[in-house]
């Protein structure tokens, strides 16, 4: 065998093994049917909503939000800077009503994390639930849902945020690449392993905020910087509920999609360094076993490479289609192959933001 055979054998045990360790927990979690009222937990809750210039969208997600079907929760809106009309909206349609408040702040450099910090600084209650303004709880349970999980001493919640399903390419490449990560990330939380969550869905108790764990000195990462920095260290949970996925609308086109990955992977050199180390090994052993299979394929296309890629895809398909299918995306399944390989290009376009990362913050997660 060439050295290039040896080499993908190794990428593919590291591939294989990752995949069998690590992210297969999702696939094996059973989903709880929701408890009765007798069995429910009750905690006060403050949902917070960071916005900018997101009129149109906080105006669906507060009527959503008013469904809920919860005892006791308040709204925070924090408005950093917004200059569309949406603090007169307030006044004219939601300042009689006391489930919800609004703090409205100049617009500053550090964008969302001083929205977020001065938002839990309001609050009255010990529970933070997140969410943003372009996103929208699936039903009315959403509150119940995240709450039932803060059992057995649990301090944080990690959730999914599903994309809407839209037509073209893109938004399969979209909501693949956040199905992945959904499955990864909360398979490793099940692991014992939290290493991120997603700001569209997290609920934690407030005392384990400290603007200082946000970063502030970055523009980016209020959600996935702060979970590396606490979860490891407390009793974490996840909630996988079809009644707790917060829906999120996707990007419409290459270029802002590009911009909004191009924050979340350069957010991931900030991890700790044992996460980063997790997932270089795991991201570098992908690309690199596709670039030697084609390699190998290219000098000397022997049967045995295709049993290798066989291998890999026998093992991490499955496990794949199981996690999928929980997370409300079994149309990907069928797909897998063709949208790793998709993914992989994409990521390949990533790379140079582990050198130079963007300056400026934006409110689409």
């Amino acid at each position: 065998m060439h050295f290039e055979t040896y080499i993908l054998i190794l990428l593919t045990g590291i591939q294989v093994l990752m995949w069998l360790t690590l992210f297969s927990g999702l696939s094996f979690h059973k989903n709880k049917n929701r408890r009765t009222t007798s069995e429910q937990i009750h905690f006060p809750v403050s949902i917070i909503i960071c916005v900018h210039n997101q009129k149109e969208q906080i105006v669906k997600v507060i009527n959503r939000l008013m469904t809920q079907k919860y005892i006791e929760y308040e709204i925070i809106i924090s408005d950093d800077g917004s200059t569309d009309g949406l603090l007169d909206w307030y006044y004219n349609i939601l300042k009689s009503n006391s489930k919800i408040r609004y703090l409205y702040q100049t617009k500053g450099e550090s964008g969302k994390k001083s929205a977020l910090t001065s938002a839990i600084k309001l609050t009255k209650y010990d529970y933070i639930l997140l969410t943003d303004a372009d996103c929208t709880p699936a039903t009315d349970f959403w509150i119940a849902e995240m709450i039932n999980v803060l059992r057995n001493g649990n301090q944080m919640v990690l959730a999914y945020s599903p994309y809407l399903k839209r037509n073209g390419i893109l938004n399969y490449l979209i909501r693949f690449e956040n199905t992945l990560n959904g499955i990864q990330y909360l398979s490793a939380a099940l692991r014992g392993l939290p290493y991120m969550g997603v700001g569209r869905n997290l609920l934690y108790h407030k005392s384990l905020f400290n603007k200082d764990l946000l970063k502030p000195n970055i523009s980016f990462g209020d959600d996935d910087l702060f979970v590396n920095q606490v979860a490891s260290q407390i009793s974490c949970a996840i909630c996988i509920h079809p009644s707790s996925f917060v829906w999120s609308e996707p990007e419409k086109s290459w270029l802002s999609y590009f911009h909004q990955r191009r924050r979340h992977f350069a957010a991931s050199k900030h991890y700790k360094w044992f996460d980063k180390f997790l997932l270089g090994i795991y991201h570098f052993s992908l690309l690199g076993f596709y670039l030697f299979l084609m390699i190998g394929l290219c000098i000397n296309p022997e049967i045995y490479l295709l049993w290798l890629y066989s291998l890999r895809m026998l093992i991490v398909w499955p496990i794949f289609a199981a996690s999928a299918k929980k997370l409300n995306a079994k149309d990907l399944i069928l797909y897998f192959p063709f949208l790793e390989i998709l993914y992989i290009l994409f990521l390949c376009t990533q790379i140079p933001f582990l050198i130079q990362s963007p300056k400026k913050w934006s409110y689409k997660s």
